[in-house]
């Protein structure tokens, strides 16, 4: 998915919630029993498990990205790592905004509904915004030549081949 859409999308995702949950109760507590159960430890379990195995692979990534860069002399890799490196910075910022969430969401005051729904969609909000972090990683990674395609790139004069796709 292009970034711009992605942006788009997210964008346009978060102004809908905002007026879903200031107009409607859908995502109250009251109304939405999965939400009161979720937007609490049980969202933080869900993130921080999706973290600390993205951290992991993404320390393996890196060790494949030295190694390349070892067999391929001048082989330029700085844009691929800055994409990951403000991917995983992405997903750690979101796991913060969720203790937040999950710190504020009790100290609300009980029949405020509409705060309460805004916490919750933002919640999802976050869920989401991991969803979409997660592919362009996903895609980057994927989109990554070969050690053999890389070498065959050098061999027909190809300087960089962070020039050929956008990787994120």
């Amino acid at each position: 998915m292009n970034k711009h859409v992605a942006r788009l999308v997210f964008i346009s995702l978060a102004v809908i919630s905002v007026i879903v949950s200031v107009l409607t109760d859908w995502f109250s507590d009251e109304r939405n029993t999965f939400l009161r159960n979720f937007v609490n430890q049980e969202l933080l379990n869900l993130l921080g498990v999706v973290l600390a195995i993205t951290l992991a692979s993404v320390a393996s990534l890196q060790v494949a990205f030295d190694k390349v860069k070892d067999n391929i002399e001048g082989l330029e890799l700085s844009e691929t790592r800055n994409a990951v490196k403000s991917a995983i910075m992405s997903l750690n910022w979101t796991f913060l905004g969720a203790v937040l969430l999950v710190v504020i969401k009790p100290l609300m005051p009980t029949g405020c509904t509409p705060i309460v729904s805004l916490v919750n969609a933002t919640a999802l909000l976050l869920v989401i915004y991991y969803g979409m972090t997660l592919m362009e990683l996903t895609i980057l990674t994927f989109k990554m030549p070969s050690l053999r395609e890389l070498k065959a790139m050098r061999r027909s004069g190809d300087a960089n081949p962070e020039n050929h796709d956008d990787a994120t």
